[in-house]
């Protein structure tokens, strides 16, 4: 499937005019993969339910904060290298709203993102393909990032990376990750860099036939991250990652 570059914005009412000025307290990238057609029904039928989840745990970083400017992005993980990105956008939330009126405010948001990440789920084709490319959209998202602003990572994926620089099916590719990460660096001419100041959260659907191998991707994910410096940690759902 061909990828290209999608930008939608959204921009929530302030009362600030300079927000636009102001940095952003954090960018929430989520990744959707396409490349199995069951995890991705799985994914489907309980995004709902994660989107709230995410939502209650922005409003109480939202209600902690004096202000809070944010921005969502969505990437699609396909068989190719390339980053399809959505981009969902709201501004400052200030000390100078109420707390009702920044609650309205964010509440107002989630409901369009997941109103229209859902509608794009309907349109999406997803098949089983051979390969699977996680390491390259992720290498894009972070060369792009802004420096000095947190960014926080939840894929939806058995994260079972396959191709012919790096197939995390096999189990000797365990071993050395840093061996393994510098193949990909090679064969894809990317690199992830220093993930200093990112949260992962890696959502994996399980069944019998892959169980073993996404408990070994996750490690092998999980590991990279923190050697580069970020935090990473896995689960079957967003509600059960945010309860430990």
């Amino acid at each position: 499937m061909k990828t290209a570059l999608i930008i939608i914005s959204y921009l929530c009412t302030q009362l600030s005019c300079n927000a636009q000025e102001l940095p952003l307290d954090e960018i929430i990238y989520l990744g959707i993969d396409l490349t199995d057609k069951e995890h991705f029904e799985v994914f489907r039928s309980s995004f709902s339910t994660d989107i709230d989840v995410l939502g209650k745990d922005i409003m109480e970083r939202a209600d902690k904060a004096r202000r809070y400017q944010a921005e969502l992005q969505v990437f699609l993980i396909s068989d190719k290298g390339q980053a399809n990105l959505v981009s969902l956008t709201h501004k400052e939330i200030t000390s100078r709203e109420t707390e009702r009126q920044r609650r309205q405010i964010i509440a107002g948001f989630l409901i369009r993102v997941k109103r229209d990440i859902e509608s794009m789920l309907h349109t999406l084709e997803v098949e089983d393909l051979p390969a699977t490319r996680i390491y390259e959209p992720l290498s894009h998202i972070t060369q792009n990032h802004p420096a000095g602003v947190p960014g926080v990572v939840i894929i939806w994926s058995d994260l079972l990376e396959n191709h012919k620089a790096l197939s995390l099916y096999t189990k000797e590719n365990m071993i050395d990750i840093a061996r393994e990460e510098s193949k990909i660096k090679k064969d894809c001419y990317c690199d992830i860099g220093s993930l200093e100041g990112y949260k992962f959260y890696l959502v994996s659907y399980r069944i019998c036939d892959n169980d073993r191998y996404v408990t070994r991707s996750l490690y092998w994910w999980c590991k990279l991250v923190e050697s580069k410096g970020g935090f990473a940690t896995a689960g079957s759902s967003l509600q059960s990652i945010f309860k430990t």
